[in-house]
């Protein structure tokens, strides 16, 4: 690992020195934290871990799964008392459908209490399988007693996880090989702008699901790191604040966020998994908000965001504004006019190019809306309003595949869904 590092600063030895002590830091903090880990998390943990390679060996694009990794850990540490729950907390458990959940509530209404987790066999829709997969996340126990959220107890029993990794593939690589400036010259991207690590840091204060509190930084391979286009050292950064649950509000994003709503035809930001041969993953999960810890740079909001309570309703606005990535072009037209818009957006977040530079955080993006909800034991119904705006228009290149998608400035979506959960 020092090696590494010390390749990012080969002009530098304070800063090789600097780095060096403080990566080892990290790793002494690292194995002390997890050694003290209990072994049937971690067996958790790695399970988990495995079925999420499995989904992103499926997954074309280079995503960052941190966030369902976050949220299946919680989920392992804090097991939801199926004698103590509702539709929204059974929600957060991704390969569970809305038809599972019903007909398990409908059995508590109907039955009662369960006495052990192997009565959900007589539950539809909940095989031996199914079962299985549920067991690292889902208790039994007759103390529904809840813990009163105070000031003093969050400070207590808060949990602070400081993370880093340095990664860098071993062959040489021709990207980063030597070349004349004539030949650079004539071929600007044919070589990269940086170092051929990815470095990625996270820190965050976490209570349990109801606060969150940290930032992310990460510089992927062939970006440059204090020097050249980055200044700032990371290619993207991200912080958050975040807390759900707390004070009479049910939710309150600052910073970046996700906004996740119905199955995303209206918004639905971060990762969307719902197609694997893992059938683990079988359908997307709606959160609502949710804080962003991963370093996906072009999939979240940033801004503010609320959610609340008035009785029976649930009301929710959010705002965001960022700049992301798209490749802009320029024509002139028979009146020599310049036409400015553009023609495609760019998701991976790599900016070790000069052609990849000039797309980076290149178009301006405001997004504002909100969603009322009417939520009952058996009645589910949303409306969803947003506006998306652009500083730039957005003209995409014409296919068959793609004539229904949004061109122009402005954008304004609203969405009705209604779900009935029982017929009782």
């Amino acid at each position: 690992m020092i090696f590494l590092v010390s390749q990012l600063f080969a002009k530098n030895w304070l800063k090789n020195i600097a780095l060096a002590m403080l990566f080892s830091v990290f790793s002494l903090f690292s194995f002390n934290t997890f050694a003290q880990v209990e072994d049937t998390i971690i067996d958790t943990e790695k399970e988990t871990e495995l079925r999420i390679e499995r989904l992103a060996e499926d997954t074309e694009d280079q995503l960052d799964f941190t966030d369902l990794l976050d949220q299946l850990d919680y989920l392992a540490r804090n097991p939801i008392n199926l004698n103590k729950t509702n539709f929204e907390e059974l929600k957060q458990i991704p390969f569970l459908t809305d038809i599972q959940i019903n007909n398990f509530l409908n059995h508590i209404r109907e039955y009662g209490k369960l006495a052990s987790v192997y009565e959900l066999q007589s539950v539809e829709g909940f095989t031996l399988d199914v079962i299985d997969r549920l067991l690292p996340f889902i208790t039994v126990s007759d103390d529904v007693r809840g813990s009163t959220l105070t000031f003093n107890e969050i400070m207590k029993n808060s949990k602070s996880e400081l993370f880093f990794r340095v990664q860098r593939v071993v062959e040489d690589q021709k990207g980063y090989s030597a070349i004349s400036d004539s030949a650079l010259q004539a071929s600007p991207n044919s070589r990269y702008l940086g170092s051929p690590e990815r470095l990625y840091t996270r820190f965050r204060i976490k209570y349990h699901n109801n606060l969150s509190l940290g930032f992310t930084a990460e510089k992927d391979p062939g970006e440059e790191f204090f020097t050249g286009t980055q200044k700032n050292g990371f290619d993207f950064y991200s912080a958050h604040f975040f807390i759900k649950d707390m004070w009479g509000i049910k939710a309150l994003a600052i910073g970046d966020y996700l906004a996740q709503f119905g199955q995303g035809l209206t918004l639905w930001t971060g990762l969307s998994y719902g197609k694997s041969a893992d059938a683990v993953f079988i359908k997307k999960s709606t959160i609502g908000l949710k804080a962003s810890t991963s370093s996906d740079e072009n999939r979240y909001l940033r801004g503010a965001a609320a959610t609340v309570d008035v009785g029976i309703f649930e009301v929710t606005g959010f705002y965001s504004k960022k700049n992301i990535d798209a490749n802009i072009k320029s024509e002139i037209d028979s009146l020599m006019n310049e036409d400015v818009f553009v023609s495609s957006f760019d998701e991976t977040g790599i900016h070790a190019t000069p052609s990849e530079m000039n797309k980076r955080k290149a178009l301006g993006e405001n997004i504002f809306g909100g969603r009322a909800a009417y939520r009952t034991d058996r009645v589910h119904v949303g409306v969803t309003g947003v506006r998306y705006m652009y500083d730039v228009s957005i003209q995409k290149t014409f296919s068959t595949y793609k004539q229904y998608e949004f061109t122009g400035k402005d954008n304004t979506v609203v969405l009705k869904r209604p779900r009935q959960l029982s017929l009782e």
